[in-house]
């Protein structure tokens, strides 16, 4: 059984995930007039990378809720938030400046809020869940290996 940190770590991760996921579905409904950008990186149109992002985001909100707590969920949450933060690095790399908020702009108009601030949103989820599944992940191994929880 995890932790109680654990379990309040994936059950929020979960709603934020959830919470995310939502607002790229949304972003896509309300805004079917607006020309997107196509990122560089995989050479779609935002549009549908924000279809399959919200839907990874989705199934692992899902998870994250509905499963029985423990490493899977934090694996989960670990490779998307890495990805994330490689798809960022990769942008550094193609010299694309501004990080995400060039692409921020249809969950902006959707939302009303500036593309600068939606960016800053995601790297704090991004962050969030980051460092926040790492170290779960390392308080599940240090209590895996722990002598007191081998005696029993």
């Amino acid at each position: 059984m995890p932790s109680r940190f654990i379990h309040i770590f994936i059950n929020s991760a979960g709603v934020l995930l959830l919470a995310a996921a939502s607002a790229l579905f949304i972003s896509n409904w309300a805004n079917t007039d607006l020309v997107e950008p196509r990122d560089p990186i995989f050479m779609i149109s935002m549009r549908h990378l924000f279809w399959v992002l919200g839907g990874i985001g989705l199934a692992i909100a899902l998870t994250c809720l509905f499963w029985k707590p423990g490493s899977l969920q934090l694996m989960l949450i670990l490779c998307f938030s890495a990805n994330l933060l490689l798809s960022r690095l990769g942008l550094i790399l193609l010299l694309v400046h501004g990080g995400f908020r060039g692409f921020l702009n249809s969950p902006a108009v959707s939302f009303e809020i500036s593309a600068s601030f939606a960016n800053v949103v995601l790297y704090a989820l991004i962050f969030y869940l980051l460092i926040g599944s790492g170290f779960s992940l390392a308080l599940l191994k240090i209590r895996e290996k722990s002598p007191a929880r081998n005696a029993k």
